[in-house]
């Protein structure tokens, strides 16, 4: 991957691509751990946190930054390749499920990104506190409603549209 290559040469970084890796080249303990747009991809978001904290060094922290799902406005925020799609209140049951606690934790819009929440990890710190409305998710599930329904009409509307092509070519020949 291209900015691996570039952590390598330019930064002179050891980049890992699994924590196998990590063990086998006999790194024990890291003091910071990024993690940025990569846990709405992975299959089992809370495993891939319990296995980064385990490389964590006791003072340690793993940041985290996923696109926010309460921020979504229409079908085309969704993407494809998106396991699971977070929203404040699920980062941190995820988080916990790993056993871990939020240090901070905040909303941004960062370059090339949809807007996102990000946040700091550790394995002991005192909790966050966040307003009721950012622990709210019926917004972002009443607009994942509507982008459901308007998905729904945008495919009958490319059936209807495969259909009327087939009978109009059938119909010219």
């Amino acid at each position: 991957v291209a900015w691996a290559q570039f952590a390598r040469e330019y930064l002179q970084s050891r980049v890992y691509s699994s924590s196998a890796e990590v063990t086998a080249d006999g790194e024990a303990e890291f003091h910071l751990i990024i993690v940025s747009h990569v846990l709405e991809h992975v299959e089992n978001p809370v495993q891939l946190l319990i296995q980064l904290k385990d490389l964590l060094a006791s003072d340690g922290s793993i940041y985290v930054d996923v696109p926010d799902i309460s921020a979504y406005t229409s079908l085309a925020d969704l993407h494809i390749a998106h396991r699971y799609h977070f929203s404040a209140r699920t980062l941190l049951e995820t988080v916990h499920k790993a056993h871990l606690c939020v240090a901070e934790i905040g909303r941004h819009s960062p370059p090339h990104h949809p807007r996102s929440i990000r946040c700091l990890l550790k394995l002991q710190c005192d909790e966050p506190r966040l307003p009721g409305a950012d622990l709210n998710d019926e917004q972002a599930y009443s607009r994942i409603r509507a982008i459901n329904r308007w998905s729904g009409y945008y495919h009958l509307r490319q059936r209807v549209g495969r259909l009327i092509h087939r009978l109009l070519s059938r119909g010219g020949k």
